[in-house]
């Protein structure tokens, strides 16, 4: 006690500015006995704080992600040709495709995956046929970087299995066995079962879900087999359902006769043998033409009128009533007959396809009418006329993959583009607005182009 009394006693007894002094080195030595205590080398714990502060960072990107996804999801889908292993986000959520799916190709590449061809996409999450088939024409991976890839991969062979089928017989059931894409395998029936027939290979190409490498692989197992070649086929094709009417057998053309249920082959031989002479005066006569079954005879003896006059070579042929002219958007079925080799079936074709035109712009249409001859078209050409066109028009602002794809000209690839580019706020102004946009060519858009109102 006496040593602190003394302490203070001689502070006091110090002059001013010496207890300054004093109070001045007490307070530095008592800093700098604290300051290691503020002063600790890294431990653990930065560690830990830092990681933490990475977290909220990527906590923070998410939610941005979140916000992006939130505006695009009102985006329409809006295709463009794109890298998957470079393209950025906002550009995939730009372009329309589910949020799921993008963040999916994102993660994917963030892990280190690469796509090295365009179906690589397929096994994204959230990526199904119809966004498939309506992106892999725009994916176009840089083939330095895809070559490299490829060269260390083993021989990728398709992953169907694919046998020979004739794409007018064949099943569905055989088309799902061999695994091909679900979309393709209902958009080759659907063509189908609307009375489309399969010629070639550009008529596989045209069709929704198909693809280069998909074509390329088919080509091999494909069998075409059209009226010309196949008999049945034609058969099939041409007389769906017969249609009886009373006829006579001695005038009957050959596309009447196939109308009535008669094959191509057995009417063409009929006719021929007409031409050769023959006349035919009761039912039994009929049993001379060859290929004509005893059954299809009785099924046309109902409606068979036979003339009581000499038949003459001149009768057999109609003659062309002389200053005769038809205009194809009025004429019916009767006023076509009036043309030479144009029977009630040829007649009946060319009402049916203006009818689903919706009116001719042009008598070079009349050619287009299904299996109509060109020598006929040829020989009554200078007896059409085409004095008013009074169209009927498709709204292609408002109509619907259906409606657009029920016209001749329309397939349903072009159909499914029109439709998926105004779901959106977007409009179509103009037929150059089709041809900037790919839809359709400049050729094609010359058959279809007066059929377009854009209002």
């Amino acid at each position: 006690m006496k040593g602190i009394y003394d302490f203070w006693k001689g502070y006091l007894d110090l002059k001013g500015f010496e207890q300054r002094g004093l109070l001045v080195i007490i307070i530095l030595c008592g800093v700098l006995f604290l300051l290691p205590e503020f002063i600790k080398p890294a431990s653990d714990t930065d560690s830990h704080e830092l990681k933490a502060f990475q977290d909220l960072v990527s906590k923070y990107e998410e939610m941005e992600f979140e916000e992006d996804i939130e505006d695009a999801a009102e985006l329409p889908f809006d295709p463009l040709r794109f890298d998957p292993n470079t393209v950025s986000r906002s550009t995939l959520l730009a372009m329309g495709l589910p949020p799921g799916l993008v963040k999916s190709i994102i993660n994917y590449r963030k892990a280190g995956g690469q796509f090295r061809k365009s179906r690589d996409l397929r096994r994204m999450y959230g990526m199904t046929d119809e966004i498939f088939s309506a992106i892999n024409g725009f994916v176009d991976i840089d083939s330095r970087k895809e070559n490299a890839l490829i060269s260390s991969e083993p021989d990728e062979k398709s992953e169907w299995n694919l046998k020979r089928f004739n794409p007018n017989t064949v099943e569905k059931p055989t088309l799902t066995e061999m695994q091909l894409p679900t979309v393709f395998v209902k958009s080759l029936i659907n063509y189908r079962n609307k009375g489309g027939v399969y010629r070639s290979m550009d008529d596989i190409k045209k069709l929704f879900g198909s693809t280069d490498e998909l074509v390329a692989s088919l080509s091999s197992f494909l069998i075409f087999e059209t009226p010309d070649a196949d008999e049945s086929f034609e058969s099939k094709s041409l007389v769906l359902e017969p249609q009886y009417f009373d006829f006579d057998p001695n005038h009957i053309s050959q596309d009447s006769l196939e109308l009535l249920g008669v094959s191509a082959k057995v009417a063409e031989t009929w006719v021929k043998f007409r031409k050769s002479g023959a006349v035919f005066k009761k039912i039994e006569d009929l049993d001379a033409i060859y290929g004509l079954s005893a059954d299809k005879i009785d099924e046309l003896s109902p409606f068979t009128v036979f003339s009581n006059h000499e038949i003459k070579e001149a009768e057999v042929v109609p003659s062309v009533i002389k200053n005769l002219h038809v205009e194809i958007n009025k004429a019916n079925a009767e006023d076509f007959q009036l043309l030479h080799g144009v029977g009630p079936y040829y007649a009946k074709q060319l009402v049916n396809y203006r009818e689903k035109l919706g009116g001719f712009h042009s008598i070079d249409q009349i050619r287009e009418t299904r299996n109509f001859p060109d020598s006929v078209y040829q020989s009554i050409l200078e007896f059409l006329i085409l004095d008013r066109v009074e169209l009927r028009q498709i709204s292609v602002n408002q109509s619907s993959i259906k409606e657009l794809q029920a016209h001749p000209y329309i397939s349903y690839n072009q159909a499914y583009d029109l439709c998926n580019f105004i779901s959106g706020i977007r409009r179509l102004r103009d037929v150059e607005d089709i041809i900037r946009l790919g839809f359709l060519t400049e050729e094609e858009l010359k058959n279809i182009g007066p059929y377009f109102n854009f209002d």
